[in-house]
């Protein structure tokens, strides 16, 4: 399957359950790109929307990451992991990897950020 991203360069898409989020981030270093979750393959991608190109995000090999989102302030990618139940945030560069709630979380399918109030919100199927 190709998808076509406003007009970036076409690129293969993945096998298996998908979630993706595209985001233009703004400054010095402006850059868009989409943030695909890919649970088939166990990681997480960010593909650059102007080459097309793919790159893995250095989070090692994810149970079951499932929804997603991104807080552009401080570079933190957040997603959810269904197997787990757990919510995690980590940079893009890989640091900073942390569970941010697994309490009371049994099978979270989604996350979404709040970024003006600071909070974390996720749905779950458990």
């Amino acid at each position: 399957e190709v998808m076509d991203v406003k007009g970036a360069a076409k690129y293969s898409l993945w096998r298996g359950c998908l979630c993706f989020l595209l985001f233009q981030a703004y400054g010095v270093h402006s850059e868009s790109f989409l943030l695909v979750a890919d649970r088939s393959l166990k990681a997480i991608f960010e593909v650059n929307v102007t080459s097309g190109t793919k790159e893995q995000l250095p989070f090692g090999d994810l149970p079951d990451p499932s929804g997603l989102d991104y807080d552009h302030v401080t570079d933190h990618v957040y997603w959810s992991d269904v197997s787990e139940g757990t919510i995690i945030r980590a940079n893009r560069n890989g640091s900073n990897m942390e569970v941010v709630a697994e309490d009371g979380v049994i099978s979270p399918v989604d996350v979404a950020l709040d970024l003006g109030g600071r909070n974390v919100y996720w749905t779950d199927s458990g």
